[in-house]
């Protein structure tokens, strides 16, 4: 009979036991899982946003995060001189606003939070009905809005939308201006039910009565042969007073600041739940081998070596914890969404962002610890074994 088969049968044999340290490990390692999700899942979600929309480097005019500092100046210019550069493929400028919106004139308003864009190629939304905006900068009149604007004002791809100008007593205290809805879209950065619309920047500064010639930040996505890091250092080199950082420095800015109150959450959880299982598998074997040190004593005797005993063990100690492994994936998942859900309502948080997100190396680094963890547990009862006086324990078992 193998080591193994005999561990097995071992567990068989006090169902009770076993099945506390096979449902003991899957809560705890449950845990475990959906924080190692959690250390690093929202700035991997904020990372996916940020490339999806297919630029993979940012300008602003300082350090500040885009749309949290001032306003580039001379964008048009700008814009030209950095798609001159090697390393660049495209450029789009984006200017942030809010105006009033209403559907009709005897409708009431709503503050539409608006995305300006100068550029040919844009990321940030996916059309789900009607068409895209016009890519011919000299179209302009035309805006997309997403889902909840259209809800909020019953509009649909054709319509037209009056933005601008407030009504006071019964009076337009500036004529509102119309634009047609070329399309329903979903914004990459969507927020909940926030109504939001996008349109060409001729168009944003027509609604202001001015042409500023301004921009919150610039997207750049880079040449097909050029590194998003080569973009950024053209770009710093041609342009030293401006601040260009590609998407994975972004990430890192965020991660150093906004995301680490979770990232030490998450580290300081797993801390405590790798302890809780080392505990609870170190009491599991310990109570077990103290429960049969009449039948270890016998197998000594029998001529088992002190390293089979231990093998022994830690076979009952594998399956315990394997079993116990394919537990905690299947309910750490199922948790992970109903956290996920819960963390999803804080305000201010976009649609498609994700704070438990599964990462390569994650499943490698939980196996790993939860098995590292039960072979330290093995420690204490494994010297017990190791340890037992076969004459003395088999004469006590005898007399009682």
């Amino acid at each position: 009979m193998t080591l193994a088969i005999l561990a097995w049968r071992t567990l068989l044999r006090q169902p009770a036991r076993a099945v506390l340290g096979v449902f003991g490990v899957a809560a705890v390692a449950a845990l475990l899982f959906d924080m190692l999700l959690l250390a690093g899942g929202l700035a991997t979600s904020f990372r996916d946003l940020l490339d999806s929309t297919g630029f993979d480097v940012r300008v602003t005019a300082t350090e500040a995060l885009p749309g949290m500092g001032p306003y580039l100046e001379g964008v048009r210019d700008l814009v030209a001189d950095i798609d001159e550069l090697d390393h660049v493929a495209d450029v789009a400028a984006v200017a942030l606003g809010t105006i009033a919106a209403r559907g009709s004139e005897d409708q009431d308003a709503i503050s539409l939070p608006i995305q300006g864009y100068l550029g040919t190629v844009r990321g940030g939304w996916k059309v789900l009905e009607g068409d895209d905006l016009p890519r011919e900068p000299a179209s302009s009149g035309t805006v997309v809005i997403n889902r909840a604007a259209a809800e909020q004002l019953d509009l649909d791809p054709g319509d037209e939308l009056l933005l601008g100008g407030l009504k006071i007593r019964d009076r337009w205290s500036a004529p509102p201006q119309r634009c047609r809805i070329t399309g329903i879209v979903e914004f990459v950065f969507e927020q909940g039910h926030t109504p939001s619309a996008a349109m060409d920047l001729d168009t944003m500064e027509g609604l202001a009565g001015r042409k500023p010639d301004r921009a919150a930040f610039l997207m750049v996505s880079s040449a097909p042969a050029s590194a998003d890091i080569e973009t950024v250092q053209a770009i710093r080199d041609r342009f030293p007073n401006l601040h260009a950082y590609s998407n994975a420095q972004y990430v890192q800015q965020f991660q150093a600041h906004d995301f680490s109150y979770f990232r030490q959450i998450a580290v300081v959880i797993s801390t405590l739940t790798v302890f809780f299982t080392f505990l609870l598998l170190t009491a599991l074997l310990t109570v077990s081998v103290n429960q049969r040190l009449g039948e270890v004593a016998g197998l000594r005797a029998l001529g088992f070596r002190r390293r089979r005993i231990v093998a022994m063990l830690m076979w009952e100690t594998a399956v315990t914890v394997v079993v116990g492994l394919v537990l905690a994936v299947a309910v750490g998942a199922a948790l992970a969404v109903v956290l996920d859900g819960i963390l999803h309502d804080m305000p201010g948080l976009p649609d498609r962002l994700h704070f438990f997100v599964y990462r390569h190396g994650v499943l490698v680094r939980f196996v790993g610890l939860i098995l590292g963890t039960g072979l330290l547990s093995l420690v204490y009862p494994a010297w017990i074994a190791a340890r037992l006086p076969i004459a003395a324990t088999l004469r006590k078992e005898i007399t009682t």
